[in-house]
């Protein structure tokens, strides 16, 4: 009997226990700092000074060429070359 009633009072202190840690610790908590957003009503329409050609690129594959419209037919690194002294060249 003696050993019931221990436990008892060990469950009722144990959950007094977490019961004020839980209060102490919901009031000690410090409040989350707001996030600032902007919020764009028609964010699906381009700026005017931006075009979709500029944004999106698209990789035709001719052979054993992949070719993008939107860059030029020779590449820019062909041109670049490096001579004896370490001076590049092309650039």
């Amino acid at each position: 009997m003696r050993v019931a009633v221990a436990r008892l009072n060990h469950m009722k202190r144990s959950i007094f226990f977490f019961i004020a840690l839980f209060v102490a610790a919901s009031t000690l908590a410090q409040q989350p700092p707001e996030i600032r957003f902007h919020s764009v009503p028609d964010f699906l329409r381009l700026p005017p000074d931006l075009h979709l050609g500029e944004v999106v690129g698209v990789a035709v594959i001719s052979g054993n060429m992949m070719l993008m419209p939107a860059l030029p037919k020779v590449p820019r690194a062909s041109s670049i070359d490096v001579d004896d002294s370490g001076a590049i060249l092309g650039v």
